[in-house]
């Protein structure tokens, strides 16, 4: 018989790890590089249902007022106040003008109880799928669909999958922005022309039957890469399945 406290446990890249102390305490995900006593780690994507979306109405959405006045009207939320009761909305077919009516660069701009109006005609945002989780990652271009950051654009920097966020990099002011994953919409894969530089170094894999070996990038696809193992031939393998230093 041995002490579990005589024990060392031995650590291989490939392994499967969960941080248990520290500022990463609960991340988990595949050990893709040992230096001494430091390892890093790739990030695996959440295994659980993502957090419930927001059903509370955003700027950017699309509504139609359901009783009043303006019964009828259709148009995309410009303005909510923080826990207000009011919004104000860009009438899509102006027609007749009232007190509470502003003509805004062409438009009109709304008054309405939140209480009167429903969302309609959803965006095609990012969604969760239990066959991809969320299909987004560094590189991807995106726009913003609803919320404060309504209509800006940029290159996704970072993506925290339990959370269910992404920070982007603006094109307007070049700031970074974090906003939900379901709040935008994922314009432009990440440009492919970014991975040439690593075309020919080495690899860690990490998924799939090969998880665990070391090779060498030989060609980046959309959704493929063909990897070369030290004595093997070409084998192509699933983007997610293969990570860089």
């Amino acid at each position: 018989d041995v002490r579990l406290e005589d024990m060392e446990r031995l650590f291989r890249v490939g392994d499967e790890v969960r941080v248990v102390a520290g500022p990463y305490l609960g991340l988990e995900g595949h050990i893709i590089q040992i230096s001494d006593d430091m390892f890093h780690v790739c990030q695996d994507v959440s295994k659980e249902e993502p957090p419930p979306e927001s059903e509370s109405l955003q700027v950017g959405d699309h509504i139609e007022v359901l009783a009043g006045e303006h019964f009828g009207k259709c148009g995309i939320v410009e303005w909510i106040p923080m826990g207000g009761t009011m919004l104000w909305f860009r009438d899509a077919n102006p027609v007749l003008a009232g007190d509470d009516i502003v003509s805004s660069a062409g438009s009109w701009r709304i008054q309405v109880p939140v209480t009167l109006v429903r969302r309609i005609k959803l965006p095609d945002t990012i969604k969760y799928t239990k066959e991809k989780g969320y299909d987004i990652r560094p590189g991807d271009v995106v726009s913003v669909a609803r919320g404060p950051e309504y209509q800006r654009t940029g290159v996704v920097r970072s993506v925290d999958f339990p959370n269910a966020r992404l920070t982007f990099l603006s094109d307007s002011d070049h700031s970074l922005i974090d906003v939900p994953i379901t709040f935008a919409i994922k314009k432009r894969d990440a440009n492919l022309d970014s991975f040439n530089k690593v075309i020919g170094q080495e690899v860690f894999i990490v998924g799939g039957e090969l998880k665990g070996y070391r090779a060498t990038l030989y060609d980046v696809a959309s959704d493929t890469c063909t990897i070369v193992v030290h004595g093997r031939t070409r084998t192509t393998l699933k983007r997610h399945d293969v990570v860089t230093r």
